[in-house]
């Protein structure tokens, strides 16, 4: 960051910008932590087929003009498992908007 600026306006933008980043890394690093979480409970629970269930969890930051989505999920088609397959792929867990 610059020791001087020509206008308040830019050193406002710095500053937006430097929340904006902190606040995204925040964002993936409890991605990462729920992701190793519910990876420990595919493992715990008696899930049929719990390879492909297990190896295509994840979490997905989504950045949009008006918010920022966090997604954790599996994107295998898992619908026999969960809510006698009523729920699509990619329900999100947790849905956060900045």
């Amino acid at each position: 960051m610059p020791d001087s600026y020509t206008t308040p306006d830019e050193l406002m933008r710095e500053i937006y910008l430097a929340i904006y980043a902190a606040l995204e890394s925040r964002l993936h690093l409890i991605g990462s932590v729920l992701d190793a979480e519910s990876r420990k409970e595919i493992l715990a629970q008696q899930i049929y087929d719990k390879g492909d269930f297990y190896g295509n969890t994840g979490y997905l930051l989504q950045i949009t003009d008006a918010a920022m989505i966090l997604r954790v999920g599996s994107n295998v088609r898992h619908e026999p498992f969960v809510l006698g397959g009523k729920v699509p792929s990619w329900t999100h867990l947790v849905h956060h908007n900045a």
